[in-house]
């Protein structure tokens, strides 16, 4: 007697990183229908692993056919905790989507969906049986710029929320801004998804925004991996800021890249929203054949900005950090009962120690990056024991090490300290101004949420008063009334080896100009009129931004930087300098074999303190190229390798 036996091969994927050469999805089958996006437990060789469920077909075969398919031998599953699929659809897709442009493992991408299970699954059923929706996309993906103040954009994002049925995603780049949004859009409702949701509140929200109930949502990065339904717009709040880029995860990525994925496959409308858009933004409207007016961007008006030449104070025996003009700014603003910022990128007294005789720098011998000078009076926390008034810092491994005076390479005692710290900063102004009072905001004095917003209210309610203020400042312009402001060093906006240095600090100084009644900018930068090129500073100051943006754009085609290629960072890293060196020669060699071409390996140590040294190799290729390049380099990489797609700071 012949009959029918029903049978389902499953593709799964384990959330974790799957050891050496094994797939990244595995092979199992089932009595049941199960389907994708549906939470299962598995074995994987001796373990039990919580997976996903990624594809499934039903295979109909008679008996002598199931002989046959036994001799492939898959397992069946162990469980399946519910009949609905935990993630949708479109979460799959981009999950699948981010793993293939990134080249990271399917599983750990997965984790970034879930909502938060543990190993004792069954403790909560209610998260694995939620519904979802019925699935409504859009009428198609659409790319928009909203080139605004912040007040200007937030009455925008009104009249966005009451045309639109679906679900509506605002992204803001940190905590400061979300609960600014917050503030200002409480009225219609919205959910808010931030880190300090206990697990249960999370899970609570995660269900109401995969049924559907959910309409607008209010979040940090993170919030792209939510069970959206109906997804008919996201915003992107303050799309140029650097804290979109998520350099605390792996892999590393950029916000706005996966938005425009997430966008595309929900056929959503995009906006993104700032007071100068990012370059990214620029191609985006030009791979849609849209573009930007010149008469939208901001402009930076020269009569309320100052460049003063060092050289030219130096001369006039100035030997002081803070030329005539700024001193005479920032006197005449206080007796006018105004208040007064001073912006200074760097932490410390002094960027570095260095040897006058042979040159040696002092460095962490863990991280090997260099040595901070910092005031002992600044300290959180008094060192007993020590009575020196400076100490020395590795701001990478947040390591504290004894003032020296005497060279560790040639004994010298010729030793010299170098750069402008914002401590050094404040001494002087301390000298200069002892009867106004003086704050200072950065991650040494203020490195969580409550304390930056706290300095910031005694800064805006003490008048007049002066601010010393790392780029943490950017998060509070906003609720800052207009003041005079000081940049000490323009060179501390641009001397950095990053392809994008170009962008970041057209934006800086464009944000600070617009918020100050009068600027002034200090340059060690010596131009000489007749015979060279304007700076870039003075460019900033005096050309149309509409056209910096402009050549910046054409420049990063022409030299082949993002976003019309892509960059393709190997890493190689090991306790052991010549095992990490050994592994990034193997990889470039192996390149080359298949034609190739990889500038390095280039030394970096890596920035955790624990004496990891680490060798990148880099590649340029167009995003058509890069693709092939990826998933080449995927199946050959070692334990201790990894890639990073268009990094940021990369040396």
């Amino acid at each position: 007697m012949e009959y029918t036996i029903y049978m389902y091969i499953l593709q799964v994927v384990p959330i974790l990183k799957l050891p050496g050469q094994m797939s990244r999805t595995l092979t199992y089958y089932s009595s049941e229908k199960i389907l994708p996006g549906s939470l299962v437990i598995v074995e994987v060789r001796t373990s039990y692993i919580t997976s996903i469920v990624y594809f499934c077909q039903e295979l109909t075969k008679d008996k002598q056919n199931i002989r046959k398919f036994a001799s492939f031998s898959p397992k069946p599953i162990e469980k399946s905790f519910s009949n609905t699929p935990l993630l949708t659809d479109n979460q799959l897709k981009l999950a699948e989507w981010i793993s293939n442009y990134y080249a990271h493992p399917l599983g750990n991408i997965m984790k970034w969906f879930l909502p938060r299970l543990s190993n004792k699954i069954k403790r909560y059923p209610k998260i694995l049986e939620s519904p979802s929706a019925n699935l409504q996309l859009g009428a198609k993906y659409i790319p928009k710029l909203i080139i605004y103040p912040t007040s200007k954009r937030l009455k925008h994002y009104h009249q966005i929320i009451l045309q639109n049925q679906g679900q509506i995603l605002i992204l803001t780049p940190d905590n400061i801004s979300l609960e600014t949004l917050t503030q200002e859009l409480q009225n219609h409702q919205p959910i808010i998804i931030n880190s300090g949701l206990k697990t249960s509140e999370f899970r609570k929200m995660w269900m109401q925004i995969k049924s559907g109930e959910a309409k607008l949502i209010l979040g940090t990065r993170s919030s792209l991996f939510l069970p959206f339904q109906n997804l008919e717009h996201i915003i992107i709040e303050d799309e140029s800021s650097e804290a979109y880029y998520s350099f605390e995860t792996k892999p590393h990525y950029q916000t706005t890249t996966i938005a425009l994925k997430l966008a595309k496959l929900h056929k959503a409308t995009l906006t993104l929203a700032s007071n100068l858009p990012s370059i990214n933004s620029l191609n985006i409207l030009e791979n849609s054949h849209l573009s930007l007016p010149a008469e939208f961007y901001p402009s930076n008006n020269n009569l309320k900005t100052e460049l003063i030449e060092m050289s030219v104070e130096f001369y006039k025996g100035n030997k002081k950090l803070l030329s005539i003009p700024a001193k005479k700014a920032i006197t005449k603003a206080l007796k006018q009962n105004q208040s007064v910022i001073i912006y200074i990128n760097r932490r410390g007294e002094s960027l570095y120690m260095s040897c006058r005789d042979c040159g040696y720098h002092l460095r962490d011998p863990k991280s090997g990056t260099l040595l901070t000078v910092h005031r002992v009076d600044t300290l959180p926390k008094k060192i007993t024991n020590y009575n020196e008034s400076q100490i020395l810092m590795s701001h990478t491994s947040r390591k504290w090490f004894k003032m020296i005076h005497k060279c560790p390479q040639c004994k010298s005692l010729n030793l010299k300290q170098g750069g402008i710290g914002i401590q050094k900063i404040q001494s002087m102004i301390q000298e200069l101004y002892p009867q106004n009072p003086n704050f200072i905001l950065s991650s040494d004095t203020a490195s969580d949420v409550s304390t930056q917003k706290n300095i910031i209210d005694q800064f805006i309610h003490t008048s007049p008063a002066i601010l010393l203020s790392t780029s943490m400042i950017h998060k509070f312009l906003d609720i800052i009334p207009q003041t005079i402001t000081i940049i000490p060093s323009a060179e501390s906006l641009i001397n950095f080896p990053d392809y994008s240095i170009q962008e970041k600090s057209i934006q800086t100084l464009t944000e600070l100009i617009q918020h100050s009644k009068k600027t002034f900018i200090q340059t060690f930068t010596t131009w000489n009129r007749d015979e060279e090129l304007p700076s870039h500073i003075y460019n900033i100051i005096n050309r149309p931004i509409a056209e910096l943006w402009q050549q910046e754009y054409n420049n990063r085609k022409l030299y082949q930087y993002p976003p019309h290629y892509e960059i393709i960072a190997i890493h190689s890293q090991h306790s052991k300098r010549q095992f990490a060196l050994d592994q990034a020669l193997r990889i470039k060699t192996a390149l080359d074999n298949i034609s190739i071409k990889a500038l390095g390996p280039l030394e970096k140590y890596l920035a955790k303190g624990k004496g990891v040294y680490k060798f990148t190799l880099i590649i340029q290729s167009s995003p058509s190229q890069a693709k092939i390049i990826k998933a080449k380099l995927v199946p050959i990489l070692e334990r201790g390798q990894d890639i990073e797609i268009n990094p940021q700071n990369l040396l």
